[in-house]
């Protein structure tokens, strides 16, 4: 019971992100921010665990631009501002802190 809940808690974060992504977009449209949708699965027979959690592969380079344990790289700015902004938009009930860039491979 307790993977089943942390994927859906990992699910709903995600959904949270989506959400303050797409209205940070409206209000900066200059400054694109994305995220991905992600489910909830139960395995059915699966030796290794009975629940997981789903999102759409992308084959590309990832950078890591904030944390959840303070790291913060250099060029953060915008990953810095979106993180500030879902925490003032939220009433202050969420912040995004984990942000990451991801850049698609052309060529190898």
């Amino acid at each position: 019971m307790q993977a089943e809940k942390e994927c859906l808690v990992d699910v709903q974060t995600q959904a949270y992100a989506k959400f303050f992504g797409e209205a940070f977009a409206q209000r900066f449209p200059d400054a694109p921010i994305q995220f991905l949708e992600s489910w909830q699965v139960e395995l059915l027979g699966c030796p290794i665990g009975r629940h997981a959690t789903l999102e759409p592969f992308l084959e590309g380079k990832y950078q890591k631009y904030t944390n959840n344990s303070g790291f913060i790289a250099e060029g953060a700015k915008l990953a810095e501002a979106f993180s500030h902004f879902t925490f003032c938009h939220s009433g202050q009930h969420y912040h995004q802190a984990n942000a990451h860039t991801h850049t698609q491979m052309t060529s190898l």
